[in-house]
């Protein structure tokens, strides 16, 4: 291996080792190294740091946390699939819901999640359970991108249902527009779900691990040019699938609100006249 990649693939896994744990790309989005350092770990390899300095490099392995993590996700598949499940059985059998705007709404939202719950969740517990990857470069990247494209989903159908909701209050006679306004929305859900997930299948490759012969990962180490473009693309993803949603969702509810209550004081001013 050559003395300078493992000066830098030394040096990012350190830096990397404390907040990543034993286990690496567990986040959707941005920059994994190969794993962390692990007591329970194996594979002991002796290698040297720029400063020419002995250290000691453990393969990830199994940790006390790491069986904690898994026992929640396994929580919250049960939780996840028995109640989005049960929501889309019920909305199915009923003829009048079915053709409702707001059980179109809740029907894409329980399919968002139930692709978190039997997507996401099964391949984080997996992952977990073997340490390394064991699935092959392409499969490395359509997991990578289904488990983004599941979170992105259904943060964007929540933003639908709080932008369908506005609409309704501030145009409550506005039905035909607001259904096919409705579908529009849940349309553009899918597809920035999509875009937004599709960085994934490129930045991430499965790789051999430079001091451990046999271990493979799934990691986008090595990608990015500059750290500078790792830390705008992880700020990117983290804005797109979290911030951005909940500042609209909030925006949208805090017109509700605002709306609901201007109606309510003009009533009791006529109910005063």
């Amino acid at each position: 291996m050559d003395v300078s990649l493992q000066h830098e693939y030394l040096q990012e896994y350190f830096q990397n080792a404390a907040t990543l744990g034993n286990f690496s790309g567990t986040l959707p989005y941005g920059v994994g190294v190969f794993g962390g350092l692990s007591p329970n770990g194996s594979g002991l390899l002796g290698a040297t740091d720029k400063n020419g300095t002995e250290v000691t490099i453990t393969a990830p392995g199994h940790t006390d946390s790491t069986v904690a993590v898994i026992v929640v996700y396994c929580i919250l598949f049960v939780i996840a699939a028995g109640g989005n499940l049960s929501v889309v059985i019920t909305l199915f059998r009923s003829r009048r819901h079915r053709r409702s705007r707001v059980s179109l709404m809740i029907c894409h939202l329980a399919v968002a999640d139930l692709m978190v719950a039997f997507i996401m969740i099964p391949l984080e517990v997996g992952w977990r359970i073997t340490v390394q990857w064991h699935a092959g470069n392409v499969a490395c990247k359509v997991f990578l991108f289904m488990r983004a494209f599941c979170l992105y989903l259904s943060s964007n159908v929540l933003v639908c249902v709080s932008l369908d909701r506005c609409f309704a209050v501030i145009y409550p006679l506005r039905v035909s527009a607001a259904r096919k306004r409705g579908k529009i929305m849940l349309g553009g859900a899918w597809f920035i779900a999509f875009v937004n997930a599709m960085p994934q299948s490129i930045i991430f490759r499965v790789q051999q691990h430079p001091q451990v012969p046999g271990f493979t990962q799934c990691v986008t180490f090595g990608f990015f040019a500059t750290p500078g473009l790792e830390t705008a693309y992880n700020l990117f993803c983290v804005i797109a699938m979290y911030f951005l949603p909940l500042m609209i969702i909030s925006g949208a509810y805090t017109v509700i609100l605002c709306e609901i209550s201007n109606r309510s004081r003009e009533k009791a001013q006529q109910s005063g006249r």
